[in-house]
């Protein structure tokens, strides 16, 4: 019989190994996901008629928001948390701004006037909307084209996001919208 040493062992460290792991997580939010679902599905089956019907409504609600370019399910449902069930509360677009912590405030400095963004509110409505905003930013003409023109008039990233603008026709909050 010959003698042959034994094979070495799997290093436990690493990229590769940071990636086994990561694999590992990414099944397990996968399972859960799953789970959640089946879960959610059974509360829904058997709950009463009531919640059902209302359960009906959110889903029409979640799609119009989702109609917007760059909102996918998780954004619509993270600014559905932050409007909340009495969203008539939210009289303005100004009012969800504030609300979400993108509305822009004066920082005076000398004889420099400028806005900042008000770090109050919904963290998690914040990223939301940052992760819209960049969506559109890849895909929007109309948001591409606003932000070359707000560069050409020498402003930088971080003042074009501070710009107070005047409301839209069409408020955020309106009903159509949620």
């Amino acid at each position: 019989m010959p003698a042959t040493a034994p094979a070495p062992p799997k290093q436990r460290d690493g990229p590769i190994e940071a990636l086994r792991n990561l694999r590992i997580a990414r099944r397990s939010a996968i399972d859960q996901r799953a789970d959640t679902q089946r879960q959610i599905k059974a509360l829904i089956v058997t709950a009463p008629d009531a919640l059902r019907r209302r359960l009906r409504g959110l889903t029409s609600t979640k799609l119009r928001l989702t109609a917007v370019h760059g909102v996918g399910p998780d954004t619509a449902g993270q600014l559905l948390v932050t409007a909340g069930e009495n969203y008539d509360r939210i009289h303005s677009e100004a009012a969800f701004a504030m609300l979400c912590g993108v509305a822009p405030i004066p920082a005076f400095s000398g004889k420099t006037t400028r806005h900042r963004l008000n770090r109050d509110g919904d963290r998690q409505a914040n990223a939301a909307i940052y992760r819209v905003v960049l969506c559109r930013l890849r895909r929007d003409l109309r948001t591409r084209a606003y932000m070359e023109r707000r560069t050409q008039d020498g402003m930088s990233k971080k003042e074009i996001s501070c710009v107070p603008h005047q409301p839209r026709t069409s408020g955020f909050a309106s009903e159509s919208t949620f």
